[in-house]
């Protein structure tokens, strides 16, 4: 079931709450409103955005936003024309990420960002009532649009532990969907919330419709699901939040199908997220890495036996990080170290 056009509607006027900032989001919106003869509606919003692009140095935006305004009035007026006059000599100022974007959809057009949520349902979950369950396997991801929601994870002891607080524009669940992987939290609303639920098609679709476009997303949700692996994984319990995201942005996840051999590159260490993965010798499996385990040849504890071979029994997902980091975390926390210096291939 995709989004009715209420519903849509519905869903863009929470967006543009939540990211007042984001082109994709305010523009269709503009349109739609346009498109029911709401004029009055159009101008505000397109007002609004034109001045938060113009603040943020995204002046070629403010441009059209602010000729808009004009269309939209007919009538002269005098900050439009200021800001329009000031925006004109202006290039646009390299931009840093705000959380005031909907990541999932920055780098797509309007109409693909258009096309991507129209896949979604609107559904509410009531106070108490858990969306997702750890190790279950789910065809959907979802993003908050209203509301508060908790991330469980289980301990070894069989402890749950609240690990986050998940809030409008958050959205969850979205790598374990596309790489089937099992749930690796249980969430549960700690109030009711609204939410969209896209199918796992949705990117899958995307990407036949736009491939650039697809591939920009799956990007996203692999620097998701290191950043994330990152935060639970006890070799990186000290590093900084600056850290976690230079892992994501520069490691690679390699999904190894069943059957298939991993081949290794030097200087770079790799790190199980799913899966294990047999440890080969003499045509014999000599010993089976499992989840969280690392291998490289930049640590003697990490090393692989000589002339060894690593197959996946079924399929694996493996992180691929440069040595850069790698060395880098070796001499800036102690834990890291530390851990390192536990294992033992």
């Amino acid at each position: 079931m995709t989004l009715q056009a209420h519903d849509l509607l519905q869903t863009y006027r929470h967006l543009y709450r939540i990211f007042p900032e984001d082109i994709h989001i305010g523009r269709p919106l503009i349109q739609v409103f346009q498109n029911q003869g709401d004029v009055d509606t159009a101008y505000r919003i397109s007002l609004e955005l034109g001045r938060r692009m113009f603040t943020c140095g995204r002046t070629s935006f403010a441009v059209s936003l602010l000729r808009l305004c004009q269309q939209l009035k007919n009538e002269q007026d005098d900050e439009i024309e200021s800001m329009l006059a000031m925006a004109e000599v202006m290039s646009d100022s390299p931009q840093e990420h705000s959380d005031k974007v909907f990541t999932l959809i920055e780098q797509l057009s309007d109409q693909e960002a258009l096309d991507f949520i129209h896949q979604a349902n609107m559904i509410n979950c009531q106070h108490g009532e858990t969306l997702i369950h750890e190790g279950e396997i789910g065809s959907q991801f979802y993003m908050i649009l209203q509301g508060h929601m908790s991330v469980y994870i289980h301990l070894d002891d069989g402890k749950e532990l609240k690990i986050k607080v998940l809030s409008d524009g958050d959205y969850f669940g979205e790598y374990a969907c596309i790489y089937q992987l099992p749930r690796t939290a249980t969430i549960t609303a700690d109030e009711d919330t609204l939410l969209l639920a896209f199918p796992d098609t949705a990117i899958s679709s995307l990407m036949l419709q736009s491939p650039d476009a697809g591939g920009i997303l799956m990007h996203i949700m692999a620097q998701r699901l290191i950043q994330s692996m990152t935060h639970i994984h006890p070799a990186f319990s000290d590093i900084v939040d600056g850290d976690h995201a230079w892992v994501a942005e520069e490691s690679k996840i390699l999904d190894i199908d069943e059957g298939r051999e991993l081949i290794l590159r030097s200087k770079h260490a790799y790190l199980i997220l799913h899966g294990n993965i047999d440890l080969i010798q003499d045509e014999q499996v000599k010993k089976t890495l499992h989840r969280s385990q690392m291998f490289s040849d930049l640590n003697p504890h990490l090393c692989l036996p000589e002339y060894s071979a690593l197959v996946a029994p079924k399929r694996c997902l493996i992180c691929e990080i440069p040595q850069d980091i790698f060395n880098s975390f070796m001499g800036a926390y102690g834990s890291f170290e530390r851990w390192v210096e536990t294992q033992n291939i």
